[in-house]
């Protein structure tokens, strides 16, 4: 996946694995609940 940030090309691609670990991130959440 390519996280939005910053321009098209200064973007980096990162495995979903890659982006939990790196953000130090606690949960998902649930953008289309309710849809």
């Amino acid at each position: 996946m390519f996280p939005a940030c910053g321009s098209g090309n200064s973007a980096i691609e990162l495995t979903i694995s890659e982006l939990e670990e790196t953000s130090k991130c606690n949960t998902w959440v649930n953008v289309c609940k309710g849809w």
